[in-house]
């Protein structure tokens, strides 16, 4: 059996869905935060987020961060992990 790549058969036939997904919910959503006037790091919505996150984890705190980079950084930097170790 080959791969799809190869010239094998392709396990999906159907038409990849679009992205994002999404329906009304998340447009109001997101037009309350953009209407808000407060969508960078410090809005309600991203407060609300990070505790609902944290409470759900039964942490103490909860951080929402732009990228995976920066997730790693600030988890090496709260084990107090720095250069060389």
């Amino acid at each position: 059996m080959s791969l799809a790549v190869n010239g094998g058969t392709s396990l999906w036939s159907q038409p990849w869905p679009s992205w994002p997904i999404f329906g009304e919910r998340e447009a109001k959503l997101l037009q309350q935060v953009l209407e808000s006037g407060r969508w960078a790091y410090d809005g309600p919505v991203e407060a609300e987020f990070q505790q609902a996150f944290a409470d759900f984890q039964t942490a103490k705190h909860g951080l929402a961060v732009s990228n995976g980079t920066i997730a790693l950084q600030l988890a090496l930097e709260a084990l107090d992990i720095g250069y060389g170790d």
